[in-house]
């Protein structure tokens, strides 16, 4: 795997418009529709600017509003390839402490059961243990197998389950010692 984790770059903007069009999507976001995702690669400079926003606050698909902390959002790449995507934060909100933690991701359908996830969260808690985070808190549903195994294969224990306040059921609390 050469695959690298690099700061998200409209360099990547076919590529990420691609896996788009495959039903990429990061967390509990949705995957867009066709019409969006062609207004997306119409105005792709405005659509980067605001995912790599770094004030104000985040709606939840539950419709939430949260805080925007310190954070930055990496691409998993290979060439010119777009393979996934990372969200970092280097601190928690109450909001994060409970439900999003510091990394999230998502792998590109095309790319999924390769070992690429388990590749995104290393490489993202090699980035925290780097702005001196001790140990990281990483979510997942309770349905999703998949996330969990990653999250454990990364030295996940744990903590708890927790009633997800945006639906969907229960969630994993996670803590990794970096």
């Amino acid at each position: 795997m050469s695959a690298s984790l690099v700061l998200a770059s409209p360099i990547y903007a076919k590529s990420y418009v691609e896996a788009l069009r495959e039903g990429f999507r990061r967390g509990d976001q949705q995957p867009k529709r066709p019409a969006e995702i062609d207004r997306i690669e119409a105005t792709f400079d405005e659509f980067f600017a605001e995912l790599t926003k770094k004030t104000g606050n985040i709606v939840l698909s539950n419709g939430t509003l949260i805080r925007r902390v310190p954070s930055d959002v990496y691409w998993l790449v290979d060439g010119a390839t777009f393979i996934g995507e990372s969200g970092v934060r280097y601190r928690l909100n109450d909001w994060l402490l409970k439900i999003g933690g510091h990394v999230g991701y998502g792998i590109r359908p095309a790319f999924r059961r390769q070992g690429y996830g388990k590749l995104i969260l290393k490489l993202a808690l090699d980035i925290l243990r780097d702005h001196g985070i001790k140990r990281a808190l990483v979510t997942c549903y309770d349905h999703n197998v998949g996330s969990a195994k990653i999250i454990e294969a990364n030295g996940g224990v744990l903590e708890n389950l927790i009633d997800d306040p945006r639906g969907g059921g229960k969630s994993r609390r996670y803590w990794i010692d970096l």
